[in-house]
């Protein structure tokens, strides 16, 4: 009996698979977690601030200047074509990260006065160098999924919060000015750069071919049209907090709102992304053999109904002493803000652990006109405590709700795609 289970977890699979994202990830996440309660008390809520504007501007460039080509990486029939794919992804994010170096060097100074940071301008500049090194990150596991190595994925992970961790706790311990923003940078570019030892260039470089390069440009054109823009809004409207805080409130208020915002999503982020990753690649492949994903969507979301609402309702129900006790009492406010965020964080990750639909279906479109009423949605609550000068909580709360129903509106269309598509396989006799 028990060899059969050994030699059933042995075979490749979507719960093994899982599983060891999941492991990896849940380590990599609790790390963050284990030392906040070591980083709250080394550094006051004005420097968690400045790490909440440093940290959004790194992974809005990390995630958006290879302008998502690294996402097309798993689709390709032929690997010689993924190792082509991966190549024009660095090689863009290069070139885009030295244009915005010079830009934010010429600029930083008014962004700095804008947000009522100075210290921010010497900072700035360099966030392009981390942002690339982040994007050389997710570009490297998309090339490791589609080759199954997840434990090299999971071991990424790994290496690249613990190196965060570290440093941020040493520049805590030597009182670092910032030293929670300067051990970020530094912990990213060590971890993320130790990713150029897990790939085979030598491989990558052989199948390099100037027609394919071009080719697969065009091919994958959809990506930088339409999902490009579509996760600039995303980004923008999930996390222009970092920029309107500062100037309706301050940097302390928005140090608060940060903590809160991070460590709510934190406890059960590791399990959507782990689904999402694994769901990124198996969806594709049943996409090829079965022309539909109805029954791989239906295996998967009640299961992760069932694990995320338990977690959110405790954090809905106990949040303020949870982060009293563990913060510190001088976090009372976050504990507050997280309760207030917690019913929207939970459709959220409903909604984020099924979005690669719109990347494998190719509507791309669809995503695109979704974040657009995104931004508009976070935008005008923004203008709205604005002009009427509204508190921290009311805005909190309003945005908090506006952004639960449009979650729930995105997740709704992605079960209507593939709904539709079951019905689009079975008139054409490939599904039954």
């Amino acid at each position: 009996m028990v060899k059969k289970i050994i030699t059933k977890l042995k075979k490749p699979g979507f719960l093994q698979d899982t599983l060891v994202l999941m492991t990896g990830t849940a380590i990599a996440q609790s790390i963050p977690i284990l030392v906040s309660p070591i980083l709250t008390r080394l550094f006051d809520a004005e420097e968690f601030g400045m790490l909440s504007i440093v940290s959004f501007i790194v992974f809005f460039l990390g995630t958006l200047s290879g302008l998502k080509y690294e996402l097309a990486i798993v689709l390709p029939h032929k690997d010689s074509d993924a190792d082509n794919l991966y190549f024009l992804t660095i090689l863009v994010s290069f070139i885009v990260n030295a244009i915005l170096f010079i830009l934010l060097f010429a600029t930083a100074r008014p962004i700095a006065i804008l947000l009522k940071t100075p210290k921010l301008q010497g900072i700035l500049p360099w966030t392009a160098l981390v942002g690339f090194s982040l994007l050389f990150f997710n570009a490297s596991n998309y090339y490791l999924i589609r080759q199954r190595k997840f434990v090299l994925v999971a071991t990424n992970k790994i290496t690249r919060t613990s190196g965060v961790a570290i440093f941020q706790i040493l520049a805590g311990v030597i009182k670092i000015k910032f030293g929670l923003t300067y051990g970020f940078g530094l912990g990213q570019i060590t971890g993320n750069t130790l990713n150029f030892f897990r790939i085979k260039y030598r491989k990558i470089i052989h199948n390099l071919k100037k027609v394919k390069l071009i080719a697969l440009l065009r091919r994958y054109d959809n990506f930088p049209k339409l999902s490009f823009p579509a996760n600039v809004l995303y980004r923008l409207s999930v996390e222009t907090y970092n920029f309107i805080l500062p100037i309706l409130f301050d940097l302390k208020i928005l140090g608060f709102y940060y903590l809160a915002y991070r460590m709510t999503i934190a406890p059960i982020t590791f399990i959507g992304q782990s689904i999402s990753d694994v769901y990124l690649k198996r969806a594709s492949d049943e996409l090829k053999r079965k022309g539909h994903l109805k029954d791989l969507f239906n295996k998967l979301i009640y299961k992760v109904i069932a694990t995320s609402a338990p977690i959110y309702i405790l954090l809905f129900l106990f949040a303020k002493p949870i982060f009293t006790f563990v913060f510190g009492h001088n976090w009372e406010m976050a504990g507050l803000f997280a309760k207030i965020l917690a019913p929207w964080l939970f459709i959220r990750f409903v909604y984020f652990t099924f979005s690669q639909t719109f990347t494998i279906l190719e509507k791309l479109n669809y995503n695109l006109i979704l974040q657009s009423v995104n931004i508009t949605l976070s935008a005008l609550v923004f203008v709205l405590a604005y002009f009427y000068h509204w508190t921290i909580k009311t805005w909190i709360m309003t945005f908090s709700s506006v952004m639960s129903c449009f979650y729930l509106a995105g997740f709704l269309l992605i079960l209507h795609l593939i709904n539709r598509q079951y019905k689009q396989a079975v008139a054409k006799g490939i599904a039954k």
